[in-house]
């Protein structure tokens, strides 16, 4: 597998943005480690050799489109932009990437449709079980590393706000509901920081494969993250703790299920 020559494509298109923002420097390093979070699973699921370069290919490519994405609306929230996947898909086909990477045309295909759902709420339906595994490690990497993010960078990169406008937010009810319910969070219901903070850790959720859930605990980033901030309402930061226990006690005994 040429690794290198993946990462390289990748580097050499993220230098054509302003290496100066702070928006580019975190998607080109959240990019790095997701693609290396997927040959891990990859790895870990015993796929053929094949099969790793496409894990980490896709890993490479899935955010090609935040770049354009902060150059046209200078934000990664799409709901105030465009689906930077639906975006990312349309540059690397109108740039022909994964052609001149030498993937065939099935394997370009695959690559566009793990891409396209890796930041879906739900994975799209009627799929082969090669396109629905590949779209599963791809969301299984992709969160791993933004539990890993959450605690390398700031609350303003991650989250676009202040640290003090989310220390002062509270839950909304129907967050909290469907939270302990284990569902990822509905966008669509989120009305503070705070609920878009808690969608984060409940990105846990949607995790697929025991491989991940392993990881996750042996990186240790999740627990960090869990414990990154303490909110100044009381009665918030008790709700807070008590949703991080069930989150916590969610990972480690899901992580010996997940198959």
């Amino acid at each position: 597998m040429n690794k290198e020559a993946v990462k390289n494509y990748f580097l050499s298109y993220g230098k054509k943005y302003e290496q100066s923002n702070p928006q580019i420097q975190l998607k080109i390093a959240h990019t790095l480690r997701v693609a290396d979070n997927a040959l891990a699973i990859a790895k870990k699921l015993g796929l053929s050799d094949a099969e790793q370069e496409l894990a980490y290919t896709i890993g490479m490519l899935h955010d090609i489109g935040r770049f354009e994405q902060i150059k046209r609306f200078q934000t990664f929230y799409d709901a105030k932009s465009v689906d930077h996947a639906k975006l990312g898909v349309e540059i690397l086909k109108q740039q022909h990437i994964a052609k001149d990477l030498g993937f065939s045309k099935e394997e370009q295909d695959l690559i566009y449709c793990a891409i396209e759902n890796h930041n879906r709420y739900h994975i799209a339906e009627g799929l082969s079980s090669r396109e629905y595994r590949h779209c599963r490690i791809i969301r299984d990497a992709d969160k791993c590393d933004i539990f890993q993010a959450h605690c390398l960078e700031t609350t303003q990169a991650m989250l676009g706000c202040e640290e003090k406008e989310l220390l002062g937010s509270c839950l909304s009810d129907a967050v909290v509901k469907q939270f302990l319910r284990k569902e990822t969070i509905d966008s669509s219901i989120r009305k503070s920081m705070l609920d878009v903070w808690i969608s984060h850790i409940a990105l846990l959720f949607d995790i697929h494969y025991e491989a991940t859930m392993q990881r996750i605990l042996q990186q240790g980033y999740y627990e960090k993250m869990l414990t990154k901030y303490r909110f100044q309402d009381d009665t918030t930061q008790q709700l807070y703790t008590e949703l991080c226990a069930f989150a916590k006690d969610y990972l480690v005994s899901s992580s010996f299920n997940k198959k």
